[in-house]
C-alpha cells in the first residue's frame, strides 16, 4: 500500500559566534536559530525534519572554545529539539558532534521521534584527520537504521559520502530513505548513493551556500532546493520497487492497464531500471511484482551472475 512520507530539509545558514547575545547561553541561541528555521517547514506538516551536520556550533569559535562547548553544552541543544519534535509529531533528524557515555567524541546523526525521545545515533564512519586533531572526534564504526513509523531511515554525514564500503551495508539493510546532514554539497556522489542504495536519499548541506536536494532510488533528482527557497519539503512514496526492462516490458504494460494510477512507473531513461510505486491503499507494490511476476533488479542482477559462473565453468571442461 501507498507510504507517503513529508521530508523537510534545513539547510540553514549557521551564524557567526559574534551574532549571539552576550547574557544567552550558546546553546539556547543556536536552538533559537534553528527553531526560527523550522517554523518556515511547518506549516507543511513534515513527518522528518532534517537539519544539517554539527548544526549547533557557530561559525568564528576557536578551536579551543569549540572543545570547551562540546565538554560543557551537556543535553542541552538535544533536549531542544526532542521538544520541537514532541510539539510537531514529527521526527527530527540532526547532525551535532556528541560525547558518548563512555566519553568518546563523535560527529554523530541523532534521530529523535515523534513523542520527543532519542531513537540514536550514527557516528560517521569516516572522519577527516582534522576533525580529530582539532576537535577530538572518533571514527564511528558501523552503520545505523532507524525504524520509523513510516520506515527505515539511515544516515551518512560529509566525508562518508565518498567511500563505498557503506553502500552495500545499507542496501542490505533494507533502508527506504538514506538522509545526508553535511557541510558538503556532494555533487553526483549523492546520485552514486542513492543509486547504489537502491534507497531514497534526501541531503541538508549548509557552507558557501545551502543546498536540499531529494533523489529517487536510482540517483535522480525528484526536487531541490532554490536560491529563494532555501528549504525543502518533499513527499516520497515509500512503497517501491526496482526493476529492470529486460524480460518485464509486457509484464509492466499488462500491470499499468489493470490498476492504472495506482501503479506508477518511473522511467529516467538510459539505464534500463526503473522504479515502480503503488498508489493504492489495497495492495503494495510488491503485491502487484508478484501478480505479474515482475523480475526485480536484484532478482535478475543475481541470475546474470549465476549465468556467468555457469558460462565460467562451461569453459572451463
Amino acid at each position: 500500500m501507498a507510504r507517503f512520507v513529508k521530508v523537510a530539509s534545513v539547510p540553514f545558514v549557521i551564524p557567526d559566534i559574534s551574532a549571539k547575545p552576550e547574557d544567552q547561553h550558546l546553546s539556547d541561541f543556536m536552538l533559537d536559530v534553528m527553531g526560527a528555521q523550522i517554523e518556515t517547514v511547518l506549516p507543511d506538516k513534515p513527518d522528518l525534519i532534517i537539519l544539517p551536520e554539527v548544526c549547533d556550533r557557530p561559525k568564528g569559535m576557536s578551536k579551543e572554545a569549540v572543545c570547551e562547548f562540546y565538554t560543557t553544552r551537556g543535553s542541552r541543544t538535544i533536549d531542544g529539539l526532542c521538544q520541537i519534535a514532541r510539539e510537531n509529531h514529527c521526527y527530527i533528524a540532526a547532525g551535532i558532534a556528541r560525547d558518548s557515555d563512555n566519553g568518546v567524541r563523535y560527529n554523530s546523526c541523532v534521530m529523535i521521534d515523534r513523542q520527543g525521545h532519542v531513537m540514536g545515533y550514527y557516528d560517521k564512519n569516516f572522519i577527516v584527520p582534522t576533525e580529530t586533531e582539532d576537535y577530538g572526534i572518533q571514527a564511528g564504526s558501523d552503520i545505523a537504521v532507524f525504524d520509523c513509523d513510516f520506515g527505515r531511515v539511515g544516515a551518512v554525514i560529509c566525508f562518508d559520502l565518498n567511500f563505498s564500503e557503506l553502500y552495500a551495508k545499507y542496501r542490505d539493510a533494507g533502508c527506504d530513505l538514506i538522509v545526508f546532514p553535511s557541510h558538503f554539497d556532494g555533487g553526483h556522489l549523492c546520485n552514486i548513493f542513492a543509486h547504489e542504495t537502491g534507497a531514497y536519499f534526501v541531503s541538508c548541506y549548509t557552507g558557501k551556500q545551502q543546498r536540499a536536494v531529494a533523489l529517487d532510488p536510482l540517483g535522480y533528482q525528484i526536487a531541490t532546493n532554490t536560491n529563494y527557497h532555501p528549504n525543502l519539503v518533499v513527499t516520497l512514496n515509500l512503497d517501491y520497487q526496482i526493476c529492470h526492462l529486460d524480460k518485464n516490458r509486457a509484464k509492466l504494460a499488462e500491470a499499468k492497464q489493470k490498476y492504472g494510477s495506482q501503479f506508477q512507473i518511473r522511467d529516467n531513461g538510459y539505464i534500463g531500471t526503473l522504479v515502480l510505486t503503488s498508489e493504492s491503499q489495497e495492495r503494495s507494490c510488491l503485491d502487484i511484482v508478484r501478480e505479474f511476476d515482475i523480475t526485480l533488479r536484484s532478482e535478475y542482477f543475481a541470475q546474470a551472475r549465476q549465468h556467468r559462473e555457469n558460462c565460467l565453468k562451461n569453459q572451463g571442461k
